[in-house]
């Protein structure tokens, strides 16, 4: 049995005003994403590194990927049709306010 490790490679990308590094896996499912279709949760699982990662890995991986996106003004949104799970990357009409730890003020 072979144990792959996480890869910490990672590209820079620029969004709005700011670049943000993101992971091979959160690159692969932007890429999936960037039509702004829904996409199924079956396809997003592809885009994972380890073809048994279990549906909660790709539940990690959007809820990484949706704080990086956030405070840019974009979200990944979960959506149900046909019985079935999709997800979309949509822009956001009004953006988060990202607390600052520390100060406490909201930027």
């Amino acid at each position: 049995m072979t144990i792959r490790s996480l890869s910490l490679v990672t590209r820079e990308y620029g969004l709005n005003v700011s670049t943000i590094k993101f992971t091979k896996t959160q690159r692969a499912i932007l890429d999936v994403l960037s039509d702004g279709g829904p996409h199924p949760r079956e396809e997003l699982r592809q885009c994972l590194d380890d073809e048994l990662a279990s549906l909660a890995a790709m539940r990690v991986h959007l809820s990484e990927l949706r704080k990086l996106l956030r405070p840019q003004g974009q979200d990944i949104i979960c959506e149900l049709r046909h019985r079935k799970t999709h997800y979309r990357h949509v822009r956001l009409l009004k953006p988060y306010a990202v607390t600052v730890k520390g100060n406490g003020r909201t930027t």
